[in-house]
C-alpha cells in the first residue's frame, strides 16, 4: 500500500487521545513505555503481534515524522486507505451527528445563509440535549447561562468534514468534558454518550409526533424534547426543505446502541413550529404590535417563506425581534424596505425572548406606518 502523501497540517490536526481511543478500538493494548517520548500499541492479528509507536507530546520536534509512521503502519496492518485512517482517528472520541439536507438529491452544495441556519439549527439540538441531560427537573425551554460543565462540553463540538452525494453536514459531539465531577453522578461518567442518547430520544419522539394529530406536551418533554430542539429542526428546514438527522456510534464504543435515521420534511414545519409554541411557556410570550425598520431581509430559494429583522422598541429599548413572513405578506416587506426613509413596518404577535434577542411569533397583521411623530 502506498505510503500516506498529505500535508503536515493533516497530521498536525491529529489529537493524541482521539488516535489513543481508536487504537483501542481497534484491538490494540497498550504495553510499555518506549524510550523517552514513545508508548508502545499492540495487538494479536494472523499468529503474529503488531506493534504501534505513538508519540506520547504533540510537541516533540518530529511529531509529523513519527505520526506519519504510526498513519503507515496502520495502513497496513488494518488494510484501509491513509485518508480513511485520518478520518476514522478524527472522529474517535465523539459522536458524529450528521444532517443531510434534501437527503437523496444529487447537489453537493448549498447557499451561505442555508448553511449558516444549517448549523445553528444543528447546534440547537445538542445544546438542547446538554442542558436536558443536566437539568434537575424536566424542561421545556432552554433559557439563560448554561451550566459550566455543559459550556466546557459545547466548548468541545466540532464541525466535522462534509461528505459525498447530497449536501450533508456532520458535528462531532466530544463523549467526555472535563471536570466530570461538576456533574450529576447519574450523569458523569461518558456525558457525551447520554447527551447523544437524549438527542437520539428527542429526535424519535419529534419525528412520532408530526405524524399524529394530537399529542401530549408531557409526553415529548419526559423524551427531551424542548421549544429550542423542535425550533431547531424547523429552522434547517425552513432553510434547506427536507431534512435527515443520525447519529452514529463513537468509533471507540464497539458497543453503542444503533440510533436510527430520522426524516422531517417541509410539509412538517407548521406541526414543529406549533410544537415550539405548545412548549414556550405562555408566561414567556405576549401578545403586542411593534412598529419599527427593517434591517434584515433572508429569504433562501428553496422556501416558501422568509424572515425579517426588524429594529423596534420592546420595553423602552430599541432591540432586534426576529419574525417570519409568508409569501402573501412578501409584498408589504419589502415595500417597507423600499421606502424605509419614509415609512415603518407594523407587525403584531407574540413576543418571545430567544437566546438574546426577542422572536415575534405568529406575526400578523403587517402594515405601513409612516413615519412622522415616530421618527
Amino acid at each position: 500500500m502506498d505510503s500516506l502523501r498529505t500535508p503536515s497540517t493533516a497530521l498536525e490536526a491529529v489529537e493524541l487521545p482521539s488516535a489513543r481511543a481508536f487504537l483501542e478500538s481497534r484491538g490494540y493494548k497498550f504495553r510499555e513505555q518506549w524510550g523517552s517520548y514513545l508508548h508502545r500499541y499492540s495487538r494479536k492479528h494472523g499468529g503474529r503481534e503488531e506493534n504501534i509507536l505513538l508519540p506520547t507530546e504533540r510537541d516533540l520536534v518530529d511529531f509529523n515524522r513519527r505520526m506519519l509512521e504510526v498513519i503507515d503502519a496502520l495502513s497496513l496492518q488494518l488494510e484501509t486507505p491513509p485518508s480513511a485512517l485520518l478520518k476514522q482517528i478524527a472522529n474517535s472520541g465523539y459522536e458524529v451527528v450528521r444532517i443531510a439536507a434534501n437527503p437523496g438529491e444529487q447537489s453537493s452544495t448549498i447557499s451561505y445563509d442555508a448553511a449558516i441556519d444549517l448549523l445553528k439549527g444543528g447546534f440547537a439540538l445538542i445544546d438542547s440535549s446538554a442542558a436536558v441531560t443536566v437539568a434537575d427537573e424536566a424542561v421545556r425551554v432552554v433559557r439563560g447561562r448554561r451550566k459550566d460543565a455543559v459550556r466546557r462540553y459545547l466548548d468541545g463540538v466540532r464541525v466535522g468534514q462534509t461528505e459525498v452525494g447530497s449536501f450533508v453536514l456532520t458535528l462531532l459531539m466530544p463523549l467526555n468534558v472535563e471536570d466530570a465531577f461538576a456533574l450529576p453522578e447519574a450523569v458523569a461518567d461518558s456525558f457525551g454518550r447520554k447527551v447523544a442518547q437524549r438527542m437520539a430520544s428527542a429526535l424519535r419522539a419529534t419525528e412520532q409526533v408530526i405524524h399524529k394529530e394530537n399529542f401530549a406536551i408531557r409526553d415529548m418533554i419526559q423524551q427531551g424534547v424542548t421549544a429550542n430542539f423542535s425550533g431547531g429542526i424547523a429552522r434547517m428546514i425552513e432553510a434547506v426543505g427536507n431534512v435527515s438527522v443520525g447519529i452514529a456510534a463513537a468509533v471507540d464504543n464497539r458497543k453503542a446502541a444503533r440510533y436510527p435515521i430520522t426524516r422531517f420534511e417541509k410539509a412538517n414545519l407548521g406541526t414543529l413550529r406549533e410544537l415550539e409554541r405548545r412548549l414556550t411557556p405562555k408566561e414567556e410570550r405576549e401578545p403586542v404590535t411593534v412598529v419599527g425598520t427593517v434591517t434584515e431581509f433572508r429569504e433562501p430559494r428553496s422556501k416558501s417563506s422568509g424572515s425579517i429583522l426588524l429594529s423596534a422598541e420592546v420595553y423602552g429599548q430599541e432591540r432586534p425581534i426576529r419574525l417570519q413572513f409568508t409569501r402573501e405578506q412578501r409584498a408589504i416587506v419589502l415595500e417597507a424596505i423600499e421606502r424605509k426613509s419614509d415609512v415603518f413596518l407594523q407587525v403584531s404577535g407574540d413576543l418571545a425572548p430567544k437566546r438574546g434577542h426577542y422572536h415575534l411569533d405568529e406575526a400578523r397583521d403587517f402594515e405601513l406606518v409612516r413615519r412622522g411623530p415616530l421618527a
